[in-house]
């Protein structure tokens, strides 16, 4: 008489077993056979519980227990019998969706178990269905499957391929962002977004280059050189908004650009702006414009009569509570009042700005000589900035103006121009209004050596070889 009969008339464990199962429950019958000591009937029972389950997660664990379980006696025909049946199982369930790394893992250990019981062509679509292009291949090959061999072989190159391309646009996006070449960065990044494997990471490097961008025609600097340090917002395109600052503000886009008594620089859709703390201000207070030609002096005429400079710039009051005034004289509202030579614009009660033009580059310089912000720079120009810490809190011909021949920089001297070489030269791109630094020789970007042209982001910090140090706010 077999064991198994014996155990059925001396074992009320295996008969209870047996009833447990016959009835359909799978896990009692299993502890009960675990508890006389047969394996395979409890690996066989987890299998069964794991065919009723609708939960794939349910399910993979019940394959789990019962693959333990089988260890115990894989090499018996039996065994093997189980470890197919327990293979197949794994690989249906598993087709069901798309894969998360750990069942990833778990297809890898249902092609380990299929090859163990000696079915290669279900290994080899385990091992393919978990990504293992290379082993999927040797399975397929051990089962005849030549066609599919080919197939993959093909599939590895072109995976192989594509690996080396990422690889290489990751490498050219590190050297590109380190060197400066931001927008070159940009380009290799957005590319990874689209072709990489997992692109969760190019996503999230993207996101970080992208926060770092300065608005466009707008960005703050600190400059320092030979123990001088000055802040300047340099601005490339009108309009430009004067107005008071909350504890936040919100660009168009919805990000937040500082707080407190610093001033604030955002950019909404259509104008750049600088928001002072300061109160007895308007949310839009005043701004200033470019004067179309039409509406310019006649630069001939003052040129022969050697009169006041022309401008390109005026200042119009936005309709402010406290009012704007224009060397002491009020602005009528919505009135653009031409700014010339230089003088003093005064904003509300608490808030005053001294202003200087030059006419042949068309430049306007402002520095707030009175409020929470003092001693803030404001320089603008649709030209080129030669960069430079300004000798005063304010110099009527401060060293900035617009590049004329080259590499020379003409300015205003007692009614002469010569030409100075400039060491830092900044320059907004026309299309996207990216800030582009250009030096003589090479700067130093981040604590790297970079070439003579490097594009600015918020959080670099430059130096060149004339000790001029340049953060970027």
């Amino acid at each position: 008489m077999s064991s198994s009969r014996w155990l059925r008339f001396i074992s009320p464990a295996y008969r209870y077993a047996l009833k447990a199962e016959a009835e359909g429950r799978y896990v009692e019958a299993a502890r009960a056979y675990a508890v006389v000591g047969q394996s395979l009937k409890v690996a066989e029972m987890h299998i069964l519980e794991a065919e009723c389950q609708g939960a794939p997660a349910s399910a993979l664990r019940e394959l789990h227990v019962a693959s333990h379980f089988i260890d115990e006696a894989a090499d018996s025909t039996e065994g093997r019998a189980l470890l197919l049946r327990l293979g197949q199982i794994y690989l249906r369930i598993l087709k069901r969706s798309v894969l998360t790394p750990a069942e990833h893992e778990v297809c890898i250990d249902a092609a380990e178990l299929l090859q163990r019981a000696g079915d290669p062509r279900s290994a080899g679509e385990a091992y393919e269905l978990a990504g293992d292009l290379s082993r999927a291949a040797q399975a397929y090959e051990q089962a005849g499957e030549i066609e599919k061999v080919e197939a993959l072989h093909d599939q590895l190159a072109r995976t192989r391929t594509a690996q080396n391309e990422e690889q290489q646009l990751w490498q050219r996006f590190e050297l590109h962002r380190e060197l400066g070449q931001r927008r070159e960065a940009l380009a290799c990044i957005e590319k990874l977004c689209r072709i990489a494997r997992d692109p969760s990471a190019a996503h999230e490097q993207r996101a970080a280059l992208c926060t770092r961008l300065t608005p466009p025609f707008f960005v703050r600097l600190r400059l320092h050189q030979h123990g001088r340090e000055a802040e300047i917002l340099l601005v490339g395109r009108l309009p430009l908004l004067f107005g008071r600052g909350a504890s936040e503000l919100h660009t168009s886009a919805g990000s937040v650009e500082g707080s407190g008594s610093q001033p604030t620089t955002v950019e909404p859709t259509r104008e750049r702006s600088v928001a002072f703390a300061d109160p007895g201000l308007s949310r839009r207070h005043a701004q200033i414009d470019a004067l179309p030609p039409s509406e310019s002096p006649l630069r001939s005429a003052i040129a022969v009569h050697n009169e006041r400079p022309a401008t390109r710039f005026a200042l119009r009051d936005l309709g402010s509570k406290n009012g704007t005034h224009l060397n002491g004289l009020p602005l009528a509202s919505t009135t653009a009042v031409p700014l010339r030579s230089r003088g003093e614009i005064s904003l509300g009660q608490h808030v005053s700005l001294l202003y200087a033009t030059q006419s042949r580059a068309d430049i306007l310089r402002l520095t707030v000589t009175r409020g929470l912000s003092r001693g803030l720079h404001i320089w603008i120009s649709d030209q080129p900035f030669v960069l430079s810490v300004p000798a005063s809190d304010f110099d009527p011909w401060p060293e900035i103006s617009s590049l004329h021949g080259g590499s020379e920089l003409a300015h205003r001297d007692e009614g002469t121009e010569h030409a100075v070489a400039p060491s830092a030269l900044l320059q907004f791109e026309s299309d996207d209004g990216q800030p582009w630094l250009q030096t003589p020789t090479s700067p130093w970007l981040n604590g790297k050596p970079v070439a003579l042209r490097v594009q600015l982001l918020r959080g670099d910090v430059v130096r060149t070889a004339d000790d001029l140090r340049i953060e970027v706010l």
